[in-house]
């Protein structure tokens, strides 16, 4: 089964934008961007206060990581909640046309008594 926390089979965003870049400082940026876009998707807003001068290599990867992670559940958790809605529905679906058949059953049998 591939690992779907970044693209192109990585184990890791930070893993996927390594093997892109020709050196530690391009991955730097590299990683800044991702932390800076993926943040706003996560929480819905971007991280101004982040200083990422202040952050070394290892940092950056970790937060990467990390907000690759949360992508991942909430995909999951948004699967899974679109799969409760699709059973739901049906079971309405279901539903209504069981009530729809046994009503017009009675209104057949209502009508035949009444002799219409």
């Amino acid at each position: 089964m591939q690992n779907t926390t970044s693209p192109k089979g990585y184990a890791t965003p930070s893993a996927a934008i390594a093997a892109t870049c020709e050196n530690e400082q391009e991955q730097k940026k590299e990683l800044e961007y991702f932390i800076w876009d993926t943040y706003k998707k996560v929480h819905g807003i971007k991280p101004r206060w982040y200083n990422f001068s202040d952050w070394n290599i290892a940092e950056l990867r970790e937060e990467a990581d990390s907000l690759g992670a949360a992508v991942v559940a909430i995909h999951e958790r948004e699967k899974q909640i679109a799969k409760n809605l699709v059973i739901a529905a049906n079971k309405r679906a279901v539903a209504k046309r069981n009530f729809d058949r046994n009503f017009n059953a009675l209104a057949v049998a209502l009508a035949n008594a009444l002799g219409n």
